[in-house]
């Protein structure tokens, strides 16, 4: 049986030495709670064995927006229980000891990514799992107390306020891939509330136009023979940030003036393509001037020695960042490494490369993400049927 009194009054707990002691949460101005204290819901439900009303709690985490959200429902859950004076039959309450909370959810679900990382670079990538950390970081600092149950609607609406108002100020896009990985993880969990709150944040594409001849002339302008031997090789070969870094002397044919570009199981670097040969690697053809500077750059390296290592010999990391640098030395803005391979494969069609083998040379098991690499992107448009008809 319940009782009669609905009113769930909402407390903040916090430990002063070892005990805890219970306040009522402020009526005034009240926020988000970052001391290490909760907010508690108190309500009374059932009868004593003295036949008084029973009274319950539960902690509801460090979060108002999540709290309040947690009072209303458990209000609504003791209206719906009363039927004419009667009492439905209840479960018993849960309490903070035995309810999930997101900090939970997320340690389950990281330790679950954690277990399908493949030692030989297959299974869930690795870099997957470094960027799920740190989204999923953000998530535990917002509302790690919440219980698991409450991330509804709202509660990925308020997530999303406090992520622009971060002090790091998200953008629309940040938001939205951070906001990606929470709902990847709630649906792990059996919960779709984010679904409708990350429809609101579509956006389209993000632009990749080509560069051009001007641009790229004032960028190797302005490099040292070694930058422009490292961002030479991202706009003749069409290869994407991590297989660049991954590249090692063996993937360098010499005699054929060819590049293998292939995943390095131990070095944990696998291609994005999962599906048929793609994901096996791929060869493209390199200028036979370029493949004789290469030559002497990798004079006296060992075939499993990194083309363009870091200053410790590792795999480099920061490509954009020193590109970028290079960019702002010749005056140039809106660089970024994703164009180089953009400008490769619009250099290729353009020289006469069927649409096809621009698809092999850039690993896209998809015909239609090559054609949207090279500006077409109309099923109906003449030209791309033209291109696909040119290609076969």
């Amino acid at each position: 049986m319940v009782s009669k009194n609905r009113k769930v009054s909402l407390y903040i707990t916090s430990r002063i030495g070892k005990r805890w002691t219970y306040r009522p949460a402020p009526k005034k101005n009240p926020k988000n709670l970052t001391d290490g204290s909760s907010y508690v819901l108190f309500w009374y439900e059932g009868f004593t064995g003295k036949g008084l009303p029973g009274k319950r709690s539960l902690n509801v985490g460090n979060q108002l927006d999540a709290a309040r959200i947690a009072k209303t429902r458990k209000e609504a859950e003791l209206r719906m229980r009363i039927v004419e004076g009667q009492a439905r039959p209840e479960p018993e309450p849960d309490t903070s000891s035995n309810t999930p909370t997101v900090k939970d959810a997320v340690d389950k679900f990281l330790e679950e990514c954690q277990d399908r990382c493949g030692q030989d670079g297959y299974g869930f990538a690795k870099r997957s799992l470094i960027v799920y950390r740190r989204s999923l970081g953000y998530l535990r600092e917002f509302g790690g107390g919440t219980p698991l149950i409450a991330m509804d609607e709202q509660f990925f609406k308020t997530y999303r306020r406090w992520l622009r108002e971060h002090r790091n100020k998200f953008s629309d896009r940040s938001c939205h891939n951070i906001l990606l990985t929470a709902n990847t993880m709630a649906r792990a969990n059996g919960i779709t509330a984010g679904k409708k709150v990350l429809a609101e944040m579509w956006f389209p594409p993000k632009p990749c136009d080509p560069y051009s001849a001007e641009e790229l002339r004032m960028f190797f302008e302005v490099c040292t023979p070694q930058e422009a031997l490292v961002y030479k090789f991202f706009v003749l070969s069409g290869c994407g940030e991590q297989e660049v870094a991954n590249t090692e002397i063996r993937d360098l044919d010499f005699a054929k003036n060819v590049l293998h570009i292939s995943p390095k199981p131990e070095r944990g670097f696998r291609l994005k393509s999962k599906k048929g040969n793609a994901a096996l690697g791929r060869k493209v053809p390199l200028p036979s001037a370029f493949m004789r500077q290469l030559q002497g750059h990798c004079k006296g390296k060992s075939t499993h020695d990194l083309v363009f290592p870091n200053s410790r010999g590792c795999v480099e990391g920061h490509f954009l960042r020193k590109c970028q640098r290079v960019a702002k030395r010749a005056g140039l803005t809106g660089m970024e490494l994703h164009r180089f391979r953009k400008t490769f494969a619009t250099q290729m069609h353009e020289g006469g490369a069927s649409v096809r083998q621009v698809q092999s040379w850039l690993g896209h098991t998809d015909l239609d993400t090559t054609l949207i690499y090279l500006g077409v992107q109309d099923s109906a448009d003449e030209s791309r049927a033209s291109c696909i008809n040119a290609s076969r």
